[in-house]
């Protein structure tokens, strides 16, 4: 008997995280399940399709109708005993409303390692495991473009000074904290922030564990944001140093200094993503401030043929040789990444030879992602039978 997946469908920002959804849903029927999808608008009625399919589980992108409920306050998928793989692409921080108190038949599927030891090790779920990104976007149909792009940046940039404004009403010592907390991240590269707030906590005198999360879900989004914003500011005003224009595309005041040295588009639909990735001779991934994850650009770009400049992480040193299908940089030393881009931009042979390696590793990614949502549904459907 063929088993039926819920898939949640429905609008995320730029329409990223409904693409990625939507080929993992593909990724599963390619594997023998059937998928019905939904949106949540009518959950009676959605409810009564899933029964009517006799799902066997549902797979959320971020979360999405966690929390959903039916006239009682309680969850309608621990009512209905419909498993949920909930695929958290952000910190699991960023969902704890979510996530909290709901754990019953939730399986997180992360795309950090240091997320789920996050889950297990905080008391949220025992049961989180890692569905990495992968490729999205096909470009066996797509038109070819000229590569007029020497260095594409796609990503939200914010401007680090007007977040840190917005800690003067901190009290004293959690102001402290995030202080010491963000300019450790910031020195160590790819740090584990909530490590790294833990232990600020303790050399602070926080030493108690109740206080010590408090402390972390206080600060852990307003650090992670700053840090985010800081990392990305500072790539882009070392490539403008060397006299190396960038195209972004995402959010951003084209006013701030370091956008003011480059091209900016602003942003642009997912569905739009994969043309300018083919006009693009680099891609250049920064300032995710995942210690050991993966992220979709990452691959999406590689699939269509450009060359990846990504930031070193534990996950992404695990996949990548350092210039064969990606080049990886530090964040400890910025001045060799403008060294090692000018070189390469002048080397076409190059360029070809990395961006050839660059698409087998995308292709790759798809494979072991369909195997890694497989075995996240299977999990997700022995947690149901376990607690039914």
């Amino acid at each position: 008997m063929t088993d039926t997946i819920g898939i949640v469908r429905g609008e995320t920002q730029y329409g990223m995280g409904d693409l990625m959804v939507a080929s993992l849903a593909a990724m599963l029927r390619d594997r023998g399940y059937a998928t019905l999808d939904f949106d949540g608008v009518d959950l009676a009625r959605d409810l009564a399709r899933l029964r009517q399919a006799d799902a066997a589980a549902i797979l959320t992108y971020n979360g999405m109708l966690l929390e959903a409920s039916v006239g009682h306050g309680g969850s309608v998928w621990d009512d209905a005993g419909i498993p949920c793989v909930a695929w958290l692409v952000d910190h699991p921080i960023y969902h704890l409303p979510r996530l909290t108190g709901r754990s019953r038949l939730v399986l997180p599927a992360c795309v950090d390692a240091s997320h789920t030891r996050f889950l297990r090790d905080w008391g949220l779920s025992g049961h989180g495991r890692e569905l990495y990104h992968f490729a999205i976007g096909d470009p066996e149909d797509a038109p070819a473009v000229g590569r007029d792009i020497d260095v594409f940046f796609p990503a939200n940039v914010a401007d680090p000074e007007a977040l840190r404004s917005e800690w003067v009403a901190l009290p004293g010592p959690l102001l402290s904290v995030l202080e010491q907390s963000t300019a450790e991240c910031l020195f160590r590269g790819d740090g584990d922030l909530v490590d790294i707030i833990g232990a600020t906590c303790e050399e602070l005198g926080i030493a108690d564990p109740e206080a010590v999360g408090v402390a972390v879900g206080y600060l852990f989004v307003r650090a992670d944001r700053y840090v985010r914003a800081q990392r990305r500011v500072d790539v882009l005003n070392a490539l403008a140093e060397a006299g190396i224009v960038v195209d972004h595309v995402g959010q951003g005041d084209r006013a701030h200094p370091a956008l003011r040295r480059h091209r900016t588009h602003g942003p642009i639909p997912a569905s739009e993503l994969p043309r300018w990735l083919r006009r693009a001779r680099t891609v250049l991934h920064a300032g995710a401030n995942f210690p050991a994850g993966s992220h979709e650009r990452v691959f999406t770009a590689q699939r269509q043929g450009a060359v990846v400049l990504t930031e070193s992480n534990a996950y992404w040193r695990g996949i990548f040789t350092d210039g064969r299908a990606a080049l990886l940089f530090s964040w400890d030393d910025l001045e060799p990444l403008a060294v090692q881009l000018k070189a390469l931009l002048r080397d076409s042979e190059r360029l070809d030879g990395i961006s050839n390696l660059g698409r087998r590793a995308a292709e790759d990614s798809i494979v072991r992602a369909g195997e890694e949502v497989v075995a996240a549904v299977q999990a997700s459907i022995r947690l149901g039978g376990s607690t039914a």
